[in-house]
């Protein structure tokens, strides 16, 4: 802020505008400007200030205290003024944003209680007021033995931000993933509110629990097709009858859409659709 005077001032010691921030009484102090006819007096916003209505000054002398100010006669400055009222271009937010209780929050596997390869696991943070991201936050995840890193993905402009990561071969975790206290878990890019202040990432730690697992090694089949039905007369199918063949794999599946197994019937082949999926054993029939 700035104070003009009807001629050039000399100011020694240190002067101090007193200024209403919220409930509070803050003091600017004298900055530069000694030997001009404007004063420039200043103070930096605190964590925990806060005027929604904007800032106000006090009349003077009151509001202007300390130092000494006078001309080049040596004459005090007069330090009379009208009072600066309140202005809402002038609001002041010192409060960071901070993590909302009962955040990260993790969301549920599409299927049951177990990520699979491919799947997104989906973790959002919420704030308590709007922030906006810049560079890429990211946010450590315990699976199994190993630390993934869910990445930020969407929600800068809103109070909640989306990380994900996309489960690889190889993660495996029995008893459900979780994430360490903030905000050491989560790390980079740059989380702000609309007036600049840095979000505090503190937050308390998720423990694993059983409905978050993660199963990314992929079944496979323990051993060839067998065929488990036998003709009816001899050893030669007839016309009408069900050859009936299964796979088993070394893990339970499940079977989304139409799967069939080709058969080689002499010189062609033949679709034989999936007729029964019993945990790890799959039953076609032709």
């Amino acid at each position: 802020m700035r104070i003009a005077f009807s001629e050039v001032v000399h100011v020694t010691g240190q002067p101090s505008v007193a200024l209403s921030i919220g409930a509070n009484i803050r003091q600017a102090l004298y900055a530069s400007g000694s030997g001009t006819s404007t004063l420039v007096f200043a103070y930096t916003v605190q964590p925990g200030d806060d005027d929604d209505d904007g800032i106000s000054i006090g009349p003077g002398p009151d509001a202007l205290a300390g130092g000494a100010i006078r001309d080049d006669g040596g004459n005090p400055a007069a330090r009379g003024f009208a009072a600066v009222h309140a202005n809402p271009a002038y609001r002041v937010d010192g409060a960071p944003p901070s993590v909302e209780e009962g955040s990260p929050s993790v969301e549920k596997p599409k299927q049951d209680d177990t990520y699979s390869i491919g799947e997104a696991i989906k973790v959002t943070i919420t704030f308590s007021e709007v922030v906006h991201v810049t560079g890429q936050p990211s946010l450590a995840l315990s699976i199994g033995a190993n630390t993934r890193q869910a990445l930020y993905a969407s929600g800068s402009g809103t109070q909640t931000l989306l990380f994900a990561y996309t489960v690889q071969a190889g993660d495996v975790d029995d008893d459900g993933i979780s994430i360490g206290a903030g905000p050491a878990a989560l790390g980079g890019g740059d989380i702000r509110d609309g007036s600049g202040n840095t979000a505090t990432r503190e937050f308390n730690a998720v423990p694993a629990d059983d409905q978050h697992k993660v199963d990314g090694v992929a079944p496979t089949v323990t051993a060839a097709p067998e065929i488990t039905s036998s003709p009816k007369n001899g050893d030669a199918y007839g016309i009408g009858e069900t050859v009936e063949a299964t796979i088993v794999f070394d893990d339970d599946v499940q079977v989304d859409g139409e799967l069939v197994l080709m058969l080689q019937v002499g010189s062609a082949s033949r679709e034989a659709p999936l007729a029964n999926s019993d945990q790890a054993t799959l039953t076609f029939r032709y």
